[in-house]
């Protein structure tokens, strides 16, 4: 029976320690994690004009590496011409090949709807992908 507090002391007491170690982390990651954000509107216009435009919408990602070189139409006019095709809140944008296509695929969520809406919108002619 003795051995049984024994072995429970000890248990919390690494647990402890290592609770201990675990919360010195969090602290770390923070800061790291805050160096890019406070980097990243300094890596482009459109990164810089939409942080500043809709502080609230998310930031546009890439499918894969290089495919906002590619683009010829901003994300800035293809989140307006996704935003004329469906009104509501923006839940997510990214730009990614789809059917051989160069296209952004903006996510809005209707007003008092549960889901949200795929709009694609063509990288190279701004037009809307149907």
């Amino acid at each position: 029976m003795q051995f049984r507090y024994a072995l429970a002391i000890a248990a919390l007491l690494s647990g402890a320690l290592a609770a201990g170690a675990s919360a010195q982390q969090p602290q770390k990651q923070s800061t790291v994690a805050a160096k890019p954000a406070a980097t990243a509107p300094a890596q482009g216009k459109a990164h810089a004009s939409h942080a500043t435009a809709t502080s609230h919408a998310p930031s546009i990602t890439e499918a894969k590496p290089g495919l906002l070189k590619q683009a010829t139409v901003t994300p800035e006019a293809a989140r307006a011409t996704a935003e004329k095709e469906v009104q509501g809140r923006l839940v997510r944008q990214r730009i990614e090949e789809r059917g051989g296509k160069l296209v952004y695929a903006f996510w809005i969520r209707p007003a008092k709807a549960t889901h949200s809406t795929t709009v694609l919108v063509d990288a190279k002619t701004g037009q809307v992908v149907k």
